[in-house]
């Protein structure tokens, strides 16, 4: 049973995490996965949904799904996609079934310094290590349903671009053979970056190379990739506290739907690709 207390304008919860019936999504990436959009709302980002958990690596248990979500760092006060994500996604499922958020972003986190790099990167590793865990405790009726990726803003500044594609690609590959419950057909999504930032970069000849590369990696992705779809991220704003390159909190919300309408593209397989105007496109 859960327990709701009104005070200051947040809810404190309690609640027991249900012993059955989880789907459950990986979360992987860089800063804007983990969620540093600010200015959230109370009564929107602090509202919890009693069919959305996460995975806490500390505690090693199930519990209540809360912004800011559980990743790599510690954030106070932010707002990430994945709880508009998982109630987008849990409207689409049976009412008996649960959505299990496993965190696992890093803030500046790249393929370039081999964190992300499979299968010998740590982050790697730790991915699958922290999804494998939760699906042993998710029980009976688990179902490892998806992967979620939001990076490439290091890899663009940090010279990763000309070997990105490569990389995603054994990437998705080790998740898919080394996640418990995960195939060949297990969704993976990934997203835009910041269009304000990308944009910012037009006037580096290097920069602008960079992320014309790995941008146009995630939008043949769906078509070369079976299984997979790309997230725009046209009309999102950045956050005006932590700069152009992160998401605001309205944009990470929106994020979170578009992710949630993303993965079930991705799931069917259609293949089909949906690009941002202007320099996500190499305009």
């Amino acid at each position: 049973m859960a327990v709701f207390v009104l005070g200051s304008c947040s809810y404190l919860w309690q609640a027991k995490a249900p012993l059955s019936g989880y789907d459950v999504f990986l979360m992987a990436g860089q800063s804007n996965m983990v969620g540093v959009g600010r200015g959230p709302d109370n009564w929107s980002d602090a509202a919890m949904s009693a069919r959305v958990w996460q995975w806490n690596p500390k505690s090693v248990s199930i519990v209540e799904a809360r912004d800011p979500l559980f990743q790599n760092q510690k954030i106070i006060n932010a707002v990430g996609l994945g709880m508009t994500f998982g109630k987008a996604y849990a409207k689409s499922i049976p009412a008996d079934r649960q959505v299990l958020l496993v965190g696992s972003a890093a803030n500046n986190s790249t393929f370039v310094s081999g964190r992300w790099r499979a299968p010998d990167g740590d982050l790697a590793r730790t991915a699958v290590e922290r999804a494998n865990a939760a699906m042993a405790a998710a029980g009976k009726g688990a179902r490892f349903a998806g992967i979620l990726w939001l990076q490439g803003e290091g890899d663009i500044t940090g010279g990763g671009a000309p070997g990105y594609a490569g990389n995603l690609r054994e990437l998705i590959t080790y998740f898919r053979t080394h996640i418990d419950g995960a195939g060949q057909t297990t969704p993976f999504v990934v997203g835009e970056l910041s269009q304000e930032w990308l944009h910012s970069n037009l006037g580096d000849p290097t920069l602008a190379r960079a992320q014309s590369t790995i941008l146009n990696e995630f939008h043949a992705l769906p078509r070369q990739v079976p299984y997979t779809a790309c997230v725009s991220s046209h009309d999102l704003g950045s956050d005006a506290i932590n700069g152009l390159i992160h998401f605001s909190a309205l944009a990470q919300r929106q994020l979170g739907r578009r992710y949630a309408d993303k993965f079930f593209e991705a799931a069917r397989n259609t293949g089909q690709v949906q690009l941002s105007s202007g320099v996500s496109q190499g305009r």
